[in-house]
């Protein structure tokens, strides 16, 4: 009896989809239709296009509760920023020419220098770095779960990442954390004017 409820729960919000993307001109979107803890009354208003007029669903109008925790700067800047970025690749060049710069020039410089003793302002560079990626944990993971909790495997590991997690609130951070790639090039700084070994894995991985 409650696979037959599970099922028909389903198969409700199959229809609600249809009839959403019908709504929103957009018959063939692949949006992921397992959702027996949706509120149905709120599939339809929650599923909205981004900049790309791809069609993905916002936690926090799928569960008004999640509301009050949400600024209006993650409700609104994340197309924003998808936009702004990609009309300035440009800036994903210039720190990496900078990086390699700092590292053939900065070991240079300290050829014949002792090491500085910046350990302090690297604690607290790491922690920075810490709570920053605990702030993106909290972000990210109420939206994890709901899809572990909603969706097949299939359509977890092998749906459109964009629906999935790449767009509004959540998308934001997971430019943030994509974007965050580039201070975190200041690791590479510490172990230069720490006259640290410099290993091949370490800054392929950073410019990678």
């Amino acid at each position: 009896k409650v696979e037959d409820k599970i099922h028909s729960l389903s198969s409700y919000n199959q229809q609600l989809f249809s009839y959403s993307t019908t709504l929103l001109g957009s018959n063939d979107t692949q949006i992921p239709t397992s959702m027996p803890f949706a509120l149905p009354s709120r599939i339809t208003e929650c599923t909205t296009p981004n900049c790309r007029g791809v069609h993905y669903q916002e936690l926090w109008c799928m569960y008004p509760w999640m509301e009050p925790f949400y600024t209006n700067f993650e409700k609104t800047k994340g197309p924003d920023l998808h936009t702004w970025m990609t009309d300035h690749l440009y800036i994903l060049v210039i720190p990496l020419v900078a990086y390699v710069l700092m590292i053939v020039v900065g070991k240079a410089f300290m050829k014949k220098r002792k090491a500085y003793n910046f350990r302090r302002s690297l604690a607290f560079w790491n922690l920075f770095l810490s709570l920053f990626s605990f702030a993106g944990l909290l972000r990210t993971l109420p939206l994890l779960l709901h899809n572990m909790g909603t969706m097949t495997s299939d359509e977890i590991f092998c749906g459109d990442a964009e629906i999935m997690f790449g767009s509004g609130s959540t998308g934001y951070w997971i430019f943030a954390f994509v974007f965050s790639k580039i201070p975190e090039l200041l690791d590479t700084f510490f172990l230069v004017v720490h006259k640290k070994p410099i290993i091949f894995l370490h800054w392929y991985h950073h410019i990678t």
